[in-house]
């Protein structure tokens, strides 16, 4: 492990952005995997080392390796997102995930802050995820913070056949 540790507040938990190494690739797509079966659906998690390595080389996204004691428990992935509507950019908190056992000890408020800090530091002006709405732990984590729900909006996504069906309902050239 390379010694670019981001020290917190607490004396034996430490931060660390992955690098496109392939221990930290192995290392994401790991917890990623640990990630879909928490929330219960395992099989849309496809991500591999290589296209976790492609995303850390082209800078698509910033991944945090969370480590308690020097062995790694837990990681944040962010996308970059811009509302063109509102003018602001920010992040999307695409994965959350702390090993059960490092749960409820204020490790996830330490991550979470970092995160908002990283935000801002960046120039963006927004941080938001989605969560489960079977999630109650998660529910009340985050409210124990100040963020809050949006109201009455729902995430509606369009991929593979439906998206490629829809896309072929276009009769020209896009260029």
């Amino acid at each position: 492990m390379d010694d670019n540790r981001i020290p917190t507040k607490h004396p034996d938990l430490f931060l660390r952005m992955a690098s496109p190494s392939p221990e930290d690739c192995a290392l994401v797509v790991h917890y990623i995997q640990l990630l879909g079966k928490h929330q219960g659906n395992p099989e849309t998690m496809t991500l591999t080392p290589e296209t976790t390595l492609g995303l850390l080389n082209n800078n698509l996204c910033e991944i945090v390796i969370v480590y308690y004691q020097n062995t790694p428990i837990g990681l944040a992935c962010l996308s970059r997102i811009t509302n063109v509507c509102a003018g602001i950019t920010g992040f999307y908190l695409e994965g959350f995930y702390l090993d059960e056992a490092y749960r409820r000890k204020g490790f996830g408020r330490i991550v979470m802050a970092f995160l908002a800090k990283l935000t801002i530091a960046k120039g963006h002006q927004r941080l938001q995820w989605i969560l489960w709405d079977w999630n109650r732990q998660g529910k009340t984590f985050y409210h124990q913070m100040g963020y809050d729900p949006i109201p009455s909006l729902e995430t509606y996504r369009l991929e593979g056949a439906p998206l490629l069906a829809l896309s072929k309902s276009f009769p020209g050239p896009i260029y």
